[in-house]
């Protein structure tokens, strides 16, 4: 039993050795996550980024004012919550932004997640939303 235990104990220890977070230079992001950063967002404001890998390597960069982008490991962004304001326009599919503005004139949206092949929105008074590929609403949480 105690052996049982003991290549548990080190079962746990190695998995968590392969998994590990690092702060990294703005440099050392993909290229495509700096141009990203670059065309949206002040890059002045970028304070952290976070290199994490687990079974794959993600990547987080935390600004001043509390905007957060996440990437994948090839500089592909997959969510972008701000801290104060709205999401670039540019990042939210035409047919999104005019469902808010249509359904919901007086929230911005504060955060957008690539979820699979649509997209999930999250608006300035906490409403979520759950949009596909076509900007069709699939789901909205109050």
């Amino acid at each position: 039993m105690k052996r049982f235990i003991l290549s548990v104990i080190v079962a746990l220890f190695a998995v968590a050795a392969m998994a590990h977070d690092k702060m990294i230079p703005y440099v050392e992001l993909p290229q495509k996550a700096r141009t990203f950063i670059e065309s949206n967002f002040d890059r002045s404001k970028v304070v952290a980024i976070t290199e994490e890998c687990d079974r794959r390597t993600e990547y987080e960069v935390r600004m001043s004012d509390g905007t957060k982008v996440e990437f994948d490991g090839n500089g592909e962004w997959t969510k972008v919550s701000v801290g104060q304001g709205t999401v670039p326009v540019a990042l939210v599919p035409e047919a999104i932004a005019k469902q808010v503005a249509t359904s919901y004139p007086n929230a911005t949206i504060v955060q957008i997640e690539k979820r699979g092949t649509g997209y999930e929105i999250e608006l300035s008074d906490d409403r979520e939303m759950l949009f596909d590929a076509a900007g069709n609403v699939v789901k909205i949480d109050d």
